[in-house]
């Protein structure tokens, strides 16, 4: 399924293949916001190479939504989770951690 919509989503936001470096669907190792379907896809652009960016899908109207949380890869080679406004950060995100069992 995000691999249908969020292509979807980010060629109506502008983001064609000559912004993105790579995307492509991911499954996370921990449960997520029961509001989504499990699965991510993220995103890296070209000019920003050292964050990662996720979206998902809505279980409520398969709408995509970004994720707040980002990883970003510092210079000492460690990737950290990243919750502050970047290049790429929409103004409505929502958190993965949110609304989730544990």
């Amino acid at each position: 399924m995000a691999n249908k919509y969020v292509p979807e989503y980010l060629e109506e936001k502008g983001y064609t293949d000559e912004k993105i470096e790579k995307s492509h669907y991911v499954e996370p190792k921990y449960l997520i916001n029961k509001d989504f379907y499990h699965g991510h896809y993220m995103v890296i652009f070209k000019d920003e190479p050292n964050t990662t960016y996720y979206y998902g899908i809505t279980k409520n109207g398969k709408q995509v939504q970004q994720f707040c949380e980002k990883d970003v890869l510092s210079a000492d080679g460690v990737t950290d989770l990243f919750e502050g406004e970047t290049k790429y950060s929409e103004k409505e995100c929502k958190n993965s951690f949110d609304n989730r069992d544990l």
